[in-house]
């Protein structure tokens, strides 16, 4: 690191080493030197944390090198550093918190490191220019709108041991092609892939109980979506304006079918309801008048039609 930038770094000891907590106030952020390699250790002890906000708005960075035994970056740490364009995080790092990257617009490439545990909400959104992320088998927890609005990124590579995807995850990422769905993922949060245009592919983990509401609004590229048997809740508008949705099949283990399930434009002629929906809905639920419900005899979803006057034929 630049020996002038070095001596404008403010520093705090911590119990395992010492946390970076900014850069001096006579200092303008916004001209610090393109390159930064921040120090290992300073007076013969470890940099193990990065603290909240303590980069945040600096602008000039482009090329950054984090202490080899980071542990933690903090909340909003390089939040709106507008040029930086790649990181690396070293092994040692177990923390993002939230915003840490978020808004960093120029930012190509993040590379994560294997032993990441945690990627706190909005971590990376809004970095408009991120490609593709993979997350190391070591993640265990995922905050909302972690990718949000990552309109570039086109590949995306979860690990099987996530047990949810919250909210807003891949929200706005409109050129996502595909998503494998965890294996052990029981949960997809509300509007987890809203606004996936280019969305064309899931594939869904075997262990899947809920899908929230809107989750999957606004993808326009999905034509076909085989759920899972296991699902038991499939929430309200989970497929808003999916304009080329053509095939939609429902397991026979599905309780709750939501409301407004395809509100807009859809090519889906005809859905067939299994017999074990025993839930359409607040306000008595709504089914797209233009789509055919084949039921089963018996069902709710039978005495849902004759209530509502929709339009019905039985499947056996």
């Amino acid at each position: 690191m630049d020996n002038d930038v070095c001596a404008f770094l403010e520093t705090k000891a911590i119990d395992d080493g010492l946390q970076i907590t900014g850069i001096k106030s006579e200092v303008d952020k916004t001209t610090l030197p393109s390159v930064v390699e921040l120090p290992d250790a300073q007076d013969g002890r470890a940099i193990v944390e990065i603290g909240p906000k303590a980069f945040s708005g600096c602008s000039s960075i482009v090329d950054l090198t984090l202490p080899a035994k980071l542990a933690t970056i903090g909340s909003n740490a390089f939040r709106n550093c507008r040029s930086l364009r790649a990181i690396r995080l070293p092994s040692k790092v177990k923390t993002i918190e939230s915003s840490a990257f978020e808004r960093c617009f120029a930012l190509k490439s993040a590379r994560l490191n294997s032993g990441l545990e945690t990627i706190g909400k909005r971590a990376f959104a809004e970095c408009e220019l991120l490609t593709k992320i993979e997350l190391p088998s070591s993640v265990k927890t995922l905050g909302k709108s972690a990718f949000y609005c990552c309109v570039m990124m086109t590949s995306a590579k979860l690990v099987d041991s996530l047990t949810s995807l919250p909210d807003s995850l891949f929200a706005g990422c409109k050129a996502l092609k595909s998503i494998k769905i965890p294996r052990d993922a029981e949960k997809i949060g509300a509007f987890a892939f809203y606004c996936c245009k280019s969305l064309k592919e899931i594939e869904f983990g075997e262990r899947l109980v809920s899908i929230a509401k809107e989750a999957f609004s606004e993808c326009h590229s999905l034509e076909s979506v085989h759920l899972p048997e296991g699902l038991l809740r499939l929430g309200e508008g989970a497929f808003n304006h999916c304009r080329s949705l053509k095939a939609l099949t429902l397991p026979e283990t599905l309780r709750y079918y939501g409301s407004f399930m395809f509100m807009g434009q859809t090519p889906l002629k005809s859905l067939v309801f299994p017999a074990s929906i025993t839930n359409m809905g607040a306000m008595d639920g709504h089914v797209e008048e233009d789509v055919l419900m084949l039921v089963h005899r018996g069902s709710y979803a039978e005495s849902w039609a004759i209530r509502r006057k929709h339009k019905f034929e039985y499947v056996d």
